[in-house]
């Protein structure tokens, strides 16, 4: 491995490398709106070009060798950019999302032959997000910056976006945190980014963001509970998180005593019933293909909600954007994940992308989870799958995991 001399540290030519390729899976944003100025939102688009560039010729170079697993979630996003172009929707939104979640993952995944380069990267990508984002929201106690929108009024953001965002930021750092600590045995790192977690959480958070930290740092550490997160569970949650949003459309007055009596919640959700019966409309007329990527405004009107932009459901989402082909190809994706390490989740570091993968099932029940930085989750666990499967128990022998 070619090494660099830093000042006094000497770094892998692979980790700087791997650092700027993500550097568009983790672009706070407020660069990307450019309130830092125009030269770092231009240096994050650099990146982003280089990403492609670097993916693309790494794919012909290795004929598309991968994880089968990888090969059904690339699949899965391939076919809802095919579903834009059949029904002549939003195709620029399509291909760019695609591209960037593909070769992001792809990219991750050729790197995670060196696991220990990969956490690292990772991990200061996620702690530079964190801290400077709770930076911000100690100094700004109120906004640090926003937009006015018909739909919201002024906003409230931080350096990750306003709050509800937090999300998408707070639920990978997590279970790279523990992820980090596996592989490095550096706790301590690992601790720190956890605790600057639940202080973002504390001073300003979202419900779902606290289910989905809390979820894995429950079952990742009290043992005991281990033994409950096997694979099967973790499939039961994926199919149990699709059937749960039908059932509540249909059936929502029976609970009406704890929704509203105990839990003190209007029988919406926040108006996300309403949202979900659209969507489930909207889809019984494509099922099959989806709609591919429709322009947010359209589908505002489709769920028949000025200010919804999306369904409020991932899996809602998934099948609305491409149709029961990119669902079987993502829940695919997790089964095939499943039986490959099933035989080896005594191993802390294959636990954790159980753990992590139930997580990400519970909270996409009201949540949009398809960006890069969520979506890396997968790949992470695909390579560590093919690890299992060239090597098997020899894989954790060298990096001493728990």
């Amino acid at each position: 491995m070619t090494r660099v001399k830093i000042g006094s540290k000497i770094i892998s030519v692979n980790y700087i490398l791997l650092f700027f390729l993500l550097m568009p899976c983790f672009q706070p944003s407020s660069i990307s709106v450019g309130y830092f100025g125009v030269f770092l939102a231009r240096l994050y688009d650099a990146s982003e070009f280089f990403l492609y560039v670097y993916a693309i010729l790494a794919m012909i170079k290795r004929k598309l060798k991968m994880h089968r697993a990888m090969k059904l979630l690339i699949f899965s996003e391939l076919w809802i950019f095919i579903a834009t172009m059949i029904n002549g929707a939003e195709i620029l939104d399509s291909l760019h999302s695609m591209l960037l979640i593909i070769c992001t993952l792809y990219v991750v995944y050729i790197f995670g032959e060196n696991m220990k380069v990969v956490s690292k990267v990772l991990m200061l990508h996620v702690e530079l997000c964190i801290y400077i984002n709770v930076l911000t929201l100690i100094v700004f106690p109120d906004r640090m910056y926003g937009f006015k929108s018909i739909a919201y009024g002024l906003s409230s953001e931080w350096f990750l976006g306003y709050n509800t965002n937090f999300l998408l930021w707070l639920f990978p750092a997590t279970w790279i945190a523990i992820l980090y600590g596996n592989v490095t045995k550096n706790w301590r790192r690992s601790l720190a980014l956890i605790i600057g977690c639940i202080i973002n959480l504390v001073i300003k958070g979202s419900s779902t963001a606290l289910i989905g930290v809390a979820i894995i740092l429950i079952l990742y550490f009290l043992p005991f509970l281990r033994k409950v997160i096997n694979p099967k569970i973790m499939l039961g949650f994926s199919l149990a998180g699709m059937l749960m949003i039908v059932f509540f459309t249909k059936y929502l007055q029976m609970f009406n005593w704890l929704i509203v009596g105990v839990l003190g919640k209007d029988l919406t959700f926040s108006n996300r019933v309403i949202i979900w019966e659209n969507a489930i409309n909207l889809i019984s007329k494509n099922w099959l293909v989806g709609y591919g990527v429709i322009e947010q405004g359209e589908l505002a009107g489709l769920l028949g909600m000025y200010s919804a932009t999306h369904s409020h459901n991932f899996y809602l989402q998934l099948v609305l954007n491409g149709g029961v082909i990119s669902l079987i190809l993502f829940v695919g994706a997790q089964v095939y994940l499943i039986k490959c390490l099933r035989k080896y989740n005594k191993h802390g570091i294959v636990a954790l992308m159980v753990i992590a993968m139930v997580a990400f099932n519970i909270i996409s029940s009201t949540e949009i989870l398809n960006y890069p930085q969520i979506i890396i989750l997968f790949s992470v666990a695909s390579r560590i799958s093919r690890e299992c499967q060239l090597l098997g128990e020899t894989y954790f022998n060298p990096l001493k995991f728990r």
